[in-house]
């Protein structure tokens, strides 16, 4: 696995542990940088995997933003490198894509809105190129919104979450919809559809689409400090298409465990 000291890769090493699956990483990116196709190749042919899951990356358009070259340089040469690795040892692959890829546009036509947003999009076009012209069986997992006591970078429920503690109304985008999925059925989902052996070319790991004005009603719910809820016009995400775990949920066999209530209320204990 690359990424795994990641917030989904943690999980989903312990997941694959509990699952009884041997899971090795590749280490840091100091360890193994993925721009390095030489580095790569070699690291796969010793471990000779039946499998890997390409989690490394620049996880988020809010990292890296005013280094784009770097982005793009480990979201996508880091992809054709595990590919192209796959290719020569001959195992299959399971790859981080990203909902970031469909952040604005119309639902026949949608795009990204950040250079993060494109490389994503990116790895599932290689997938396609992988598996259609050079038969490397591979899928492409657009991850959701992940949130969890383990997230380390900013998160739409950050603000709300400081805000509710304090007593102060919680403000929210009125537009907003944030399509979530908590860090552990993140881990086990992954895990579950690892252990497969056959793929659908892309699956959507996003287990619940929830507007920015029911998180804000819950969180000044589950708070109790007699804060409210307050609209505000601000530009975010449009999301025009809609995600749907159901394929993932169906070929799994498992579904997510971790409701937005229990997600949010465990935050709330966290101080």
């Amino acid at each position: 696995m690359t990424g795994a000291d990641g917030l989904v890769g943690t999980g989903l090493m312990s997941e694959l542990a509990e699952r009884g699956h041997e899971a090795v990483s590749v280490g840091s990116i100091a360890q193994l940088d993925v721009r390095d196709r030489n580095a790569v190749h070699r690291r796969v042919a010793d471990l000779a995997p039946d499998r890997i899951v390409h989690l490394a990356a620049v996880s988020g358009p809010m990292l890296q933003a005013d280094e784009p070259d770097l982005v793009v340089a480990v979201n996508t040469v880091g992809t054709v490198n595990v590919l192209e690795a796959a290719r020569r040892v001959g195992v299959p692959v399971v790859l981080a894509g990203s909902i970031s890829g469909y952040t604005k546009g119309t639902p026949s036509r949608p795009r990204p809105a950040s250079v993060y947003g494109v490389t994503k999009r990116t790895v599932e076009l290689l997938a396609e190129v992988y598996r259609e012209e050079y038969g490397v069986r591979c899928t492409t997992v657009r991850i959701g919104s992940v949130y969890g006591p383990g997230r380390r970078t900013p998160h739409v429920l950050d603000d709300m979450l400081t805000s509710a503690r304090r007593g102060v109304d919680v403000r929210y985008a009125a537009t907003g919809m944030e399509p979530l999925v908590h860090e552990r059925d993140a881990g086990a989902l992954l895990a579950a559809l690892a252990g497969l052996s056959r793929w659908r070319p892309h699956y959507d790991l996003v287990t619940a689409t929830v507007s920015h004005a029911d998180l804000a009603s819950e969180v000044c719910r589950l708070a109790g400090t007699g804060s409210q809820p307050r609209a505000e016009e601000r530009e975010v995400y449009t999301w025009p298409v809609a995600f749907s775990a159901s394929e993932l949920y169906a070929d799994t066999g498992e579904s997510a465990a971790v409701d937005v209530r229990t997600g949010i209320a465990e935050l709330l204990r966290r101080v």
